[in-house]
């Protein structure tokens, strides 16, 4: 998919505070260049001379006395011969010749000790790292934070000390770039991500040395919401326009339920994933969606949701399908209720391209539900008599397999669907935005809701009724809840949601006439919300948010098929609505 940069050079002036004593107050270090520093603390310029050489081991005396880190190396020389000066015949110095690599492991007795890489190291060795450029290979996951990136690149840069080397590459497997960084002559390489965990922003960096491919360090900082607007302020901001309440373009698609975006193949551009609940279609998207590739699917399997992720870091997003089996009963297109004869059991799978064979199930019978929420993958388990059972997990790829790792700290009740986190004022306080199973939204601060929408914004587009047996509840509701979807205006965090419009408001059941999209925002008192597209005909049953495109798969119930037909607008089958946000 198109993407929009923005790129604005700002020239930031902090004023210097005193105290009521008079005494400077310093501001709080930018995080960006807290990382960069720490960066920078792996490669200072120094002498040295080697004064041991013991079972492998290596004691350097260092002639600056400055403070060396654990995982630090420096290069090994060895004096040959005098040379001189070719007119005067005047002595200039020694040929030296590199011998070898070592690596600090700890500090002892006024001495580094030191391991060795490679190489035949002798006592009166000379060590050193060059006072000269650090030539360093910059790598950044695609899913990074662009301002966060811009700013740390550009305070390395800016710091004299690396010559910054770069290259595409479809994958970030750490062997694989370091073949990459050994190509370009790099010594060391970096690995950049920017994680959003429980609503805050970090930026994360891995240091490796090419050579051997080794992790040497593990840098992490919080980026708070001051920081990331004065780093690049107005960056990425989606804005709406006050007239243009219509969608871009709409596009008859067959069957389609569940959508998801992702570039699945590895070429660069996002394609759109489509399932109507049991097949999947790929479909690339320029100017209109073509079908790239159809995928079967198997008797008995109900899709519940699909996302696409990169997890594993080889240029090729993988396709997370929650699926149920053995379940009976019959969906209505308006409602999209389903009473279960029998409920069955959670059986998702997960779907990767594989050049030269096409899409295969890589993992299958996985017993979670999945769930991408601000970019990371969310996991859940499920039982009988719970449906969602235990804590949702953020996941992690580890080893080939993927698994529930850190919990999230949800509000009791909310479950692996229908949430997002927010900051409405880009003010570092994380608020909790949540779908019931009827429709109304809830707002979280601190665990505490603080708000409940007066109307419904429509049920889930998968709602189950299950028998319980119990006289005081005789039924309990269950639902695959709804996206919502944060982005950033000028305004702070806003939150994109659906609001399906019913046929009648006082008869609930009848299905809905057509539905809304609105942008909402926090004002610490109000919800306000705002139109971005009005009165479109049927049923949404999912959308998205790519770049800055948004996609909503929609059904044309029965009431939305007579109310149509004339005008030829709409058939019963299902419609790809697509809304481009304008630059700000």
């Amino acid at each position: 998919m198109r993407r929009i940069i923005f790129l604005i050079l700002a020239v930031l002036y902090i004023p210097l505070r005193l105290d009521a004593s008079g005494e400077e107050v310093r501001p709080p270090q930018d995080p960006v260049i807290a990382v960069r520093d720490e960066v920078l603390s792996y490669f200072p310029p120094v002498k040295g001379v080697v004064k041991e050489v013991n079972d492998g081991y290596v004691g350097v005396y260092i002639e600056q006395g400055i403070e060396l880190k654990k995982g630090t190396r420096l290069s090994v020389f060895r004096e040959g011969r005098p040379f001189y000066h070719p007119v005067t015949k005047k002595p200039l110095g020694r040929i030296e010749t590199p011998v070898g690599r070592i690596e600090v492991v700890e500090r002892k007795a006024g001495l580094y000790v030191c391991s060795r890489i490679r190489g035949d190291i002798r006592v009166g060795d000379l060590v050193r790292i060059t006072s000269s450029r650090i030539k360093i290979a910059f790598f950044q996951q695609r899913e990074a934070e662009w301002a966060i990136s811009e700013d740390f690149y550009d305070s390395l840069k800016e710091s004299g000390r690396f010559e910054i080397l770069e290259a595409y590459t479809k994958t970030y497997e750490p062997e694989r770039l370091a073949e990459i960084a050994r190509e370009l002559g790099a010594e060391a390489m970096l690995i950049l991500t920017t994680p959003l965990e429980g609503g805050m922003r970090f930026i994360n960096v891995n240091l490796y040395w090419v050579e051997d491919v080794r992790l040497f360090a593990r840098l992490r900082g919080p980026v708070s919401e001051e920081a990331l607007e004065a780093s690049m302020p107005g960056r990425g901001l989606f804005a709406f326009s006050p007239v243009d309440t219509e969608p871009w373009g709409s596009y008859d698609i067959g069957s389609g339920e569940l959508i998801a975006a992702g570039d699945v193949d590895g070429n660069g551009s996002d394609e759109l994933i489509v399932s109507d609940g049991t097949n999947i279609k790929i479909y690339s998207f320029r100017d209109e969606p073509r079908e790239l590739w159809s995928i079967d699917g198997r008797a008995g399997e109900r899709h519940l949701s699909i996302d696409a992720l990169d997890m594993n870091d080889n240029g090729r997003a993988e396709i997370f399908v929650t699926s149920i089996k053995g379940m009976e009963g019959m969906i209505t297109s308006d409602e999209s209720s389903f009473n279960p004869a029998g409920l069955g059991s959670v059986s998702s799978f997960i779907i990767e391209y594989i050049p030269g064979e096409g899409y295969r199930r890589i993992k299958k019978e996985i017993p979670y539900f999945f769930r991408v929420v601000n970019g990371r993958l969310l996991m859940q388990g499920f039982n009988m008599t719970g449906i969602f059972s235990g804590p949702v997990y953020e996941a992690r790829w580890e080893d080939g397999e993927y698994r529930p790792d850190k919990p999230l700290r949800l509000p009791e009740g909310i479950d692996i669907y229908g949430f997002t986190y927010i900051d409405w004022g880009n003010s570092g306080e994380g608020y909790l935005l949540s779908f019931d199973t009827d429709g109304y939204l809830n707002l979280y601060r601190a665990g505490e809701r603080v708000w409940r929408s007066k109307e419904s914004f429509g049920r889930s587009p998968l709602t189950f009724e299950q028998p319980t047996h119990s006289i005081v509840n005789p039924v309990r509701k269950w639902s695959v809840k709804g996206r919502l979807i944060t982005i950033r205006t000028e305004r702070g965090e806003e939150c994109i949601v659906i609001k399906k419009n019913p046929v009648l408001s006082n008869v609930p059941g009848l299905g809905y006439s057509g539905f809304s999209v609105y942008s909402l925002w926090w004002d610490g008192d109000v919800m306000e919300s705002r139109l971005i597209m009005g009165d479109l005909p049927g049923t949404p049953t999912d959308y998205l948010l790519d770049g800055d495109e948004l996609f909503i798969v929609a059904h044309g119930g029965l009431f939305s098929f007579v109310k149509k037909a004339i005008s030829g607008e709409f058939s019963r089958g299902t419609k790809l609505y697509y809304y481009k946000f304008i630059e700000r």
